[in-house]
């Protein structure tokens, strides 16, 4: 019994071999990230954004906890936390 006849298959791996190789000039070329420059008083000015995919309400503490943990190891994070809850 063939699922995949040769051609298809031929097709199919030509297709997934193409898709690898283009995506990272096709990447590159949409998204151009802001060069970081400066001193590193400069960058301990800045602030830490995080935003998170909440599943539930019982996922929150787990949340919190994290914002927690990298706030400790972050210099000028700030204390405040926003957490909303849809669903």
């Amino acid at each position: 019994m063939e699922v995949l006849n040769d051609e298809v298959f031929a097709i199919l791996v030509l297709m997934a071999l193409f898709t690898t190789f283009i995506t990272t000039p096709v990447v590159m070329a949409i998204y151009k990230p802001a060069r970081r420059s400066g001193s590193a008083s400069a960058s301990s000015s800045k602030k830490l954004h995080l935003l998170a995919c909440v599943h539930g309400p019982r996922n929150i503490s787990s949340l919190i906890n994290l914002i927690e943990s990298i706030s400790s190891h972050s210099k000028g994070f700030s204390n405040h936390q926003n957490v909303a809850s849809l669903g």
